[in-house]
């Protein structure tokens, strides 16, 4: 996917998206899910580097709840800052994802949170 920002000038974010599964979504389910991703890319863009990659595997169990799916999904994150992987089943393809994505952004925070925490002490030891 491509995604472009309109901030004085033109500019190209790449980022890859690799869907195994897409074909038990609905056409809905896939925007949403399409949406999710595009989300978490724009706000952590800075930090997952030029060109980060997703990988998303999801498949509809069994069982149901009230006549909607329950969908198990893997979301692995490949990028500059390091790879972050998380995994979880739930109701619904698209509340599936967005959990596990919020998952990896608390990942994503914490390794920021730690080097943050590394440069401020490198930077009291040398003083």
């Amino acid at each position: 996917m491509d995604k472009k920002s309109n901030k004085g000038k033109e500019e190209q974010k790449l980022y890859h998206v690799k869907i195994i599964g897409v074909e038990y979504l609905n056409p809905y389910d896939k925007e949403v899910v399409g949406r999710h991703i595009d989300n978490f890319f724009e706000r952590y863009k800075k930090h997952l580097g030029p060109e980060p990659h997703i990988q998303m595997d999801i498949h509809p169990h069994k069982e149901q709840t009230r006549e909607v799916k329950s969908y198990y999904c893997k979301i692995t994150v490949t990028s500059d800052l390091g790879v972050f992987h998380a995994e979880r089943g739930n109701i619904g393809p698209a509340i599936t994802c967005d959990h596990i994505l919020k998952m990896i952004e608390e990942e994503i925070k914490e390794k920021l949170g730690r080097a943050k925490n590394s440069e401020r002490k490198t930077r009291k030891n040398s003083l």
